[in-house]
């Protein structure tokens, strides 16, 4: 049994709160110069872009999302040539996950899209080397 007891679980989440970015929402990049409105664009994207790491974004299914979403693909923003989101641990966090890691185990989830899960993933592991794979809430199913 670990030093936490068999039920002490903390999840933290990452985007917003263990780190800080300054992402532009894609989504409602999208929104703004699509013609399809604005649940359309979410629900499209949500169920199927946001599930794709960075590699996964070929020229061919870029220009498909693009068509189906009525906007030019130069203006897509999951685009592995754009730069990758930069996140930054919060100044506040690293102390305050070092007390609660004394009494729970930690997890961290995100609901960051897999498009960007592994740039947020590396900038934890800096910091939290001992946490266990930063999981999404598509992958817990929420």
């Amino acid at each position: 049994m670990s030093r936490h007891g068999p039920h002490h679980l903390v999840i933290f989440d990452a985007g917003g709160t263990l780190l800080m970015t300054r992402a532009i929402n894609r989504r409602k990049q999208i929104s703004a110069i699509s013609p399809l409105p604005d649940d359309k664009v979410r629900r499209y994207v949500h169920e199927r872009v946001l599930t794709l790491t960075r590699q996964q974004f070929t020229p061919g299914r870029i220009g498909a999302f693009a068509a189906e979403l009525g906007i030019p693909a130069s203006e897509f923003p999951y685009r592995p040539d754009l730069p990758a989101e930069e996140y930054v641990v919060d100044p506040t966090a690293p102390a305050v996950v070092a007390a609660v890691a004394r009494y729970a185990r930690i997890a961290v989830c995100s609901n960051v899209s897999a498009f960007d899960a592994d740039v947020m993933e590396g900038t934890l592991r800096a910091w939290l080397p001992d946490v266990d794979k930063p999981g999404s809430t598509d992958e817990l199913g929420s």
